[in-house]
């Protein structure tokens, strides 16, 4: 079996990440497994090319991007939300090697990387996964409170505009009329994300399939807490709370409900780890003990910063499926969260970390408290590590699309 995937930047970040880890786990079960989009050049290999090969095709990927923008000057729109029309992109029935494969899967959409109506062109199955909501909304990447898109948006929040028909309106019109296709095969990398699309005007009559997102789970593994301390120069004997993320101050990463849940801690003695940008940091109440671990880009630092906490808390409002909730499980380490959106697939409450009651700041610092008061309990870090083996290793994902693959053929 040929598979080739599609993807839209670097494989060592976000949603790249998880289709990287696939390609590993169907190349390990025996699928001929090939990765092509717009990736640094240093990540290529035999089975993983770019299309930015030369200064010409860097500058055409770049026209392409800045074409998409060209929209937003008629809007006043909200900087801080991602939005992306993706009329622009390379087509893919054009691809020099696309006969070769049996299956095409397409992990990303915006940002120049694919057009879509060339979709509708390839002659094979196409495998379409979610990884944000862009594919079924009318640009953006999170509606957040909104859900027009289950109407054909308009009228969008993102763009600040009162027009039903705006150009998120005609947006999700393109995309109904291109991805809605017999050989376009939809999935969601949680049972939110899928809810979602099944309810979107995009993919309302669809049948789309839900196989979450993958991790390592050997680069990802349980680490002596003692020593990962040491490493990182964290404090020995004092409660360890990790919070994280590439930005953790995006707008749905929910920073402010977890520094409203902090100060209800009531406890002098706990430690707050943060990783991320340093500018995304915000300010934490001065009675806390904070330490910044700064961008963590490689899987050691990472899996050290996650064996050495005692909790790992992720206060999302939204999220897709929430990759560093199940790397933190995997390394045995509970996780608190909202259950909500993407991550409340990825925690059994009190089995595997706790479950805050939306969006409750108050909820959220009891369960920090819950998994502090049983941060000794082995067998909630057997629970962790179990899970995530079972329901989120490259293995057993890449064995669901596998089964997926061969009914499409």
């Amino acid at each position: 079996m040929n598979v080739l995937h599609v993807v839209g930047g670097d494989l060592s970040k976000g949603a790249f990440k998880g289709a990287f880890w696939l390609h590993e786990g169907l190349s390990a079960s025996g699928v001929n497994s090939k990765i092509c989009g717009f990736i640094p050049s240093h990540q290529t290999s035999e089975t993983i090319s770019t299309l930015s090969t030369s200064r010409t095709s860097i500058l055409v990927n770049s026209l392409l991007q800045r074409q998409d923008a060209l929209w937003w000057l008629l809007y006043n729109r909200d900087r801080s939300a991602g939005f992306n029309a993706g009329l622009f992109g390379r087509k893919l029935d054009r691809y020099q090697d696309i006969k070769a494969f049996d299956i095409i899967h397409v992990h990303w959409g915006s940002n120049g990387v694919v057009n879509l109506p060339s979709i509708g062109r390839i002659d094979v199955p196409v495998v379409l996964t979610l990884r944000d909501m862009w594919f079924f909304t009318g640009g953006c990447h999170y509606s957040m409170s909104c859900e027009r898109y289950t109407v054909g948006c308009g009228a969008c929040p993102q763009l600040r505009s009162e027009s039903n028909k705006d150009i998120s309106f005609w947006l999700s019109r393109y995309k109904r009329k291109h991805l809605r296709n017999a050989k376009v095969n939809v999935v969601g990398i949680s049972d939110w994300l899928t809810e979602c699309a099944q309810k979107s005007s995009v993919f309302n009559d669809a049948k789309v399939h839900t196989i979450y997102n993958c991790v390592d789970t050997h680069e990802f593994a349980p680490f002596d807490k003692s020593l990962a301390r040491d490493l990182l120069y964290i404090p020995q004997g004092r409660p360890i709370v990790l919070v994280g993320a590439t930005n953790i101050s995006s707008f749905y990463k929910g920073w402010e409900y977890f520094k409203e849940a902090v100060a209800k801690l009531g406890s002098e003695d706990v430690c707050i780890v943060t990783f991320g940008g340093a500018r995304s940091i915000g300010e934490l109440p001065s009675n806390i003990n904070l330490k910044h671990l700064g961008y963590l880009q490689d899987e050691l630092s990472l899996r050290l910063a996650y064996c050495a906490a005692d909790v790992f808390v992720a206060p999302s409002v939204q999220e897709a499926f929430g990759k560093t909730l199940a790397e933190s499980m995997a390394c045995g380490t509970p996780v608190v969260c909202f259950d909500a959106t993407g991550p409340a697939s990825i925690v059994s409450h009190k089995v595997t970390g706790y479950k805050a009651s939306p969006f409750s700041d108050e909820d959220l610092a009891d369960g920090i408290k819950w998994v502090l008061d049983n941060r000794h309990s082995g067998s909630l870090r057997d629970a962790c590590r179990e899970r995530a083996i079972n329901c989120f290793s490259k293995e057993v994902i890449a064995q669901q699309y596998i089964n997926l693959y061969r009914s499409l053929l």
